[in-house]
Protein backbone atom coordinates (compact mmCIF):
# COMPACT_ATOMS: atom_id res chain seq x y z
CA UNK A 1 0.00 0.00 0.00
CA UNK A 2 1.46 3.45 -0.93
CA UNK A 3 0.58 6.83 1.00
CA UNK A 4 -0.96 9.85 -1.26
CA UNK A 5 1.95 11.45 -1.03
CA UNK A 6 4.34 8.34 -2.52
CA UNK A 7 2.34 10.06 -5.79
CA UNK A 8 4.12 11.19 -8.35
CA UNK A 9 7.00 9.79 -6.78
CA UNK A 10 9.47 7.57 -8.65
CA UNK A 11 8.57 4.14 -7.38
CA UNK A 12 10.43 1.51 -9.86
CA UNK A 13 14.45 0.59 -9.52
CA UNK A 14 16.57 -1.66 -10.26
CA UNK A 15 18.25 -2.38 -7.17
CA UNK A 16 18.78 -5.69 -5.88
CA UNK A 17 20.18 -6.69 -2.19
CA UNK A 18 23.61 -8.50 -2.54
CA UNK A 19 22.13 -11.26 -0.14
CA UNK A 20 18.95 -13.51 -0.17
CA UNK A 21 17.02 -11.88 3.10
CA UNK A 22 15.29 -14.25 5.35
CA UNK A 23 12.08 -13.12 8.09
CA UNK A 24 12.69 -14.63 11.86
CA UNK A 25 12.17 -18.15 12.20
CA UNK A 26 9.06 -19.58 14.49
CA UNK A 27 11.00 -20.72 17.25
CA UNK A 28 9.57 -24.03 19.01
CA UNK A 29 9.12 -21.34 22.28
CA UNK A 30 6.62 -19.41 20.28
CA UNK A 31 5.19 -22.40 18.78
CA UNK A 32 4.51 -23.64 22.74
CA UNK A 33 3.01 -20.03 23.64
CA UNK A 34 0.65 -20.15 20.62
CA UNK A 35 -0.41 -23.69 21.28
CA UNK A 36 -0.54 -22.46 25.29
CA UNK A 37 -2.90 -19.87 24.62
CA UNK A 38 -5.63 -21.77 22.45
CA UNK A 39 -5.47 -25.01 25.49
CA UNK A 40 -5.89 -22.52 28.16
CA UNK A 41 -8.39 -20.93 26.24
CA UNK A 42 -9.87 -24.67 26.15
CA UNK A 43 -9.69 -25.00 29.44
CA UNK A 44 -11.43 -21.87 30.55
CA UNK A 45 -14.31 -23.02 28.29
CA UNK A 46 -14.24 -26.41 30.03
CA UNK A 47 -14.46 -24.97 33.20
CA UNK A 48 -17.38 -22.87 32.33
CA UNK A 49 -19.28 -26.47 31.08
CA UNK A 50 -18.56 -25.85 27.28
CA UNK A 51 -19.97 -23.10 25.52
CA UNK A 52 -22.92 -21.51 27.16
CA UNK A 53 -26.32 -22.30 25.88
CA UNK A 54 -29.13 -20.52 24.62
CA UNK A 55 -29.39 -16.81 26.77
CA UNK A 56 -26.28 -18.40 29.07
CA UNK A 57 -23.72 -15.77 29.82
CA UNK A 58 -20.39 -16.53 31.74
CA UNK A 59 -17.86 -14.07 33.05
CA UNK A 60 -14.30 -14.49 32.73
CA UNK A 61 -10.90 -12.82 34.60
CA UNK A 62 -8.03 -14.16 32.84
CA UNK A 63 -4.52 -14.54 34.04
CA UNK A 64 -2.60 -13.57 30.92
CA UNK A 65 -2.21 -16.99 29.63
CA UNK A 66 -4.73 -16.55 27.09
CA UNK A 67 -6.51 -14.16 24.26
CA UNK A 68 -9.61 -13.02 22.52
CA UNK A 69 -8.73 -15.25 19.48
CA UNK A 70 -8.10 -18.71 21.77
CA UNK A 71 -11.72 -18.99 22.32
CA UNK A 72 -12.72 -18.35 18.54
CA UNK A 73 -10.49 -21.77 17.68
CA UNK A 74 -11.95 -23.31 20.33
CA UNK A 75 -15.08 -22.56 19.22
CA UNK A 76 -14.56 -23.13 15.91
CA UNK A 77 -12.89 -26.47 16.59
CA UNK A 78 -16.11 -27.05 18.27
CA UNK A 79 -18.35 -26.46 15.94
CA UNK A 80 -16.62 -27.87 12.84
CA UNK A 81 -17.70 -24.46 11.03
CA UNK A 82 -18.58 -20.66 11.59
CA UNK A 83 -21.38 -18.91 9.23
CA UNK A 84 -20.23 -15.60 10.01
CA UNK A 85 -17.15 -14.15 11.97
CA UNK A 86 -17.66 -10.63 13.18
CA UNK A 87 -14.46 -8.58 15.14
CA UNK A 88 -13.98 -5.02 16.46
CA UNK A 89 -10.26 -5.19 17.88
CA UNK A 90 -7.73 -2.74 18.45
CA UNK A 91 -4.63 -5.30 17.40
CA UNK A 92 -4.17 -8.13 15.82
CA UNK A 93 -1.07 -10.51 15.69
CA UNK A 94 0.20 -12.09 12.24
CA UNK A 95 -0.80 -15.77 13.81
CA UNK A 96 -4.42 -14.43 13.73
CA UNK A 97 -4.66 -12.64 10.38
CA UNK A 98 -2.93 -15.90 8.59
CA UNK A 99 -5.52 -18.05 10.76
CA UNK A 100 -8.55 -16.29 9.85
CA UNK A 101 -7.17 -16.24 5.66
CA UNK A 102 -6.99 -19.80 6.13
CA UNK A 103 -9.85 -20.58 7.93
CA UNK A 104 -11.64 -18.29 4.96
CA UNK A 105 -9.82 -20.53 2.71
CA UNK A 106 -10.78 -23.86 3.91
CA UNK A 107 -14.25 -23.08 4.09
CA UNK A 108 -14.06 -23.31 8.09
CA UNK A 109 -15.15 -19.62 8.06
CA UNK A 110 -18.15 -18.59 5.37
CA UNK A 111 -17.60 -14.88 6.02
CA UNK A 112 -15.83 -12.44 8.05
CA UNK A 113 -16.86 -8.93 8.87
CA UNK A 114 -13.80 -6.87 10.49
CA UNK A 115 -13.33 -3.57 11.86
CA UNK A 116 -9.56 -2.90 13.07
CA UNK A 117 -8.47 0.25 14.76
CA UNK A 118 -6.45 3.07 13.07
CA UNK A 119 -4.06 3.19 15.70
CA UNK A 120 -2.62 -0.06 14.64
CA UNK A 121 -1.02 1.92 11.69
CA UNK A 122 0.13 4.58 13.82
CA UNK A 123 2.14 2.61 15.88
CA UNK A 124 5.24 1.74 13.91
CA UNK A 125 7.40 -1.30 12.70
CA UNK A 126 6.27 -3.52 15.15
CA UNK A 127 2.92 -3.52 13.81
CA UNK A 128 2.66 -1.88 10.31
CA UNK A 129 3.78 -5.12 8.93
CA UNK A 130 1.25 -6.85 10.33
CA UNK A 131 -1.70 -3.87 9.59
CA UNK A 132 -0.65 -3.61 5.71
CA UNK A 133 -0.18 -7.93 5.46
CA UNK A 134 -4.17 -7.74 7.12
CA UNK A 135 -5.27 -4.79 4.76
CA UNK A 136 -3.98 -6.74 1.46
CA UNK A 137 -5.04 -10.07 3.09
CA UNK A 138 -8.42 -9.60 3.40
CA UNK A 139 -8.97 -7.34 0.56
CA UNK A 140 -8.19 -9.99 -1.87
CA UNK A 141 -11.43 -11.71 -0.75
CA UNK A 142 -15.18 -11.51 -1.32
CA UNK A 143 -16.11 -13.02 1.21
CA UNK A 144 -14.77 -10.14 3.72
CA UNK A 145 -16.14 -6.95 4.74
CA UNK A 146 -13.07 -4.95 6.16
CA UNK A 147 -13.06 -1.41 7.23
CA UNK A 148 -9.95 0.73 9.29
CA UNK A 149 -12.07 3.15 12.04
CA UNK A 150 -11.12 5.08 14.72
CA UNK A 151 -12.01 2.71 17.28
CA UNK A 152 -11.37 1.13 20.69
CA UNK A 153 -13.87 -1.55 20.72
CA UNK A 154 -12.74 -4.73 21.64
CA UNK A 155 -16.03 -7.56 20.65
CA UNK A 156 -16.83 -10.47 18.38
CA UNK A 157 -19.48 -12.94 17.59
CA UNK A 158 -19.99 -15.85 15.73
CA UNK A 159 -22.33 -17.88 14.97
CA UNK A 160 -22.97 -21.63 13.13
CA UNK A 161 -26.72 -20.82 12.29
CA UNK A 162 -27.68 -22.63 15.86
CA UNK A 163 -25.84 -20.58 18.36
CA UNK A 164 -24.96 -17.29 18.69
CA UNK A 165 -21.62 -16.41 20.80
CA UNK A 166 -20.58 -13.47 21.57
CA UNK A 167 -17.30 -12.35 23.56
CA UNK A 168 -16.58 -9.39 24.77
CA UNK A 169 -13.86 -8.35 26.82
CA UNK A 170 -10.52 -6.11 27.43
CA UNK A 171 -7.51 -8.50 25.19
CA UNK A 172 -6.90 -8.21 21.77
CA UNK A 173 -6.32 -10.60 19.20
CA UNK A 174 -2.70 -10.59 19.96
CA UNK A 175 -0.59 -11.36 22.84
CA UNK A 176 -1.62 -10.25 26.52
CA UNK A 177 0.46 -10.85 29.41
CA UNK A 178 -1.64 -9.60 31.93
CA UNK A 179 -4.64 -10.05 33.15
CA UNK A 180 -7.68 -9.61 31.37
CA UNK A 181 -11.63 -9.80 31.54
CA UNK A 182 -14.51 -11.36 29.30
CA UNK A 183 -17.78 -12.23 29.53
CA UNK A 184 -19.11 -15.01 26.61
CA UNK A 185 -22.75 -15.18 25.68
CA UNK A 186 -24.91 -16.96 23.57
CA UNK A 187 -27.85 -14.48 22.48
CA UNK A 188 -29.11 -13.78 18.92
CA UNK A 189 -29.77 -10.50 19.90
CA UNK A 190 -26.14 -9.59 20.74
CA UNK A 191 -25.02 -11.09 17.76
CA UNK A 192 -27.20 -9.35 15.74
CA UNK A 193 -26.91 -6.12 17.15
CA UNK A 194 -22.90 -6.41 16.40
CA UNK A 195 -23.36 -7.76 13.16
CA UNK A 196 -25.58 -4.83 12.26
CA UNK A 197 -22.92 -1.62 13.80
CA UNK A 198 -19.98 -3.49 12.01
CA UNK A 199 -21.84 -3.93 8.81
CA UNK A 200 -22.62 -0.52 9.16
CA UNK A 201 -18.81 0.85 9.21
CA UNK A 202 -17.89 -1.30 6.79
CA UNK A 203 -20.77 0.21 4.18
CA UNK A 204 -20.20 3.97 5.39
CA UNK A 205 -18.12 6.14 2.67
Amino acid sequence: MFEISDIGKEISTKYKPENPKTGKPITPKQRAKRAMRKENAKQIIADIGGIPKINESFDILANGQSNAGGFYEVIRDTWGKVDCLCVATWMINRQYIDQLTEDLDSGKLKKLVFVISNRMSQLGKGHAPNFNRMKQKFSELDNVHFRVINSHAKTYCMTNGKDYITVDGSGNWSENPRIENYTITNSKEKYLFRLEWMMEMCKVK
